[in-house]
């Protein structure tokens, strides 16, 4: 879960002047692998139909602003690892 469109950022940053965003990136070979996995998406055709959606586009381009960006390509203890450090940058 995270924020879904412009309106939302605004809202918050105008709320929270201090906002700090995270931006999590995870390639499409990875993304559909999880989501086949979970029973999401039955093939790649379905995943590129979610992805071409309005509300998709509008969330990548929310990534493109977030203050720091976070690349979930791998396992889950090297995603922690990621966030750790983001995290050490942040606090």
């Amino acid at each position: 879960n995270g924020l879904r469109d412009q309106e939302e950022l605004k809202f918050l940053k105008a709320k929270l002047p201090n906002l700090i965003t995270i931006g999590i990136i995870s390639d499409f070979e990875n993304r559909f692998n999880r989501a086949n996995k979970d029973r999401t998406v039955k093939n790649k055709r379905d995943l590129e139909i979610l992805d071409s959606h309005q509300a998709e586009q509008q969330i990548n381009s929310l990534v493109e602003q977030a203050n720091y960006k976070i690349t979930n390509n791998g396992t889950i203890e090297e995603f922690h690892k990621e966030i750790d450090k983001v995290m050490s940058q942040i606090l």
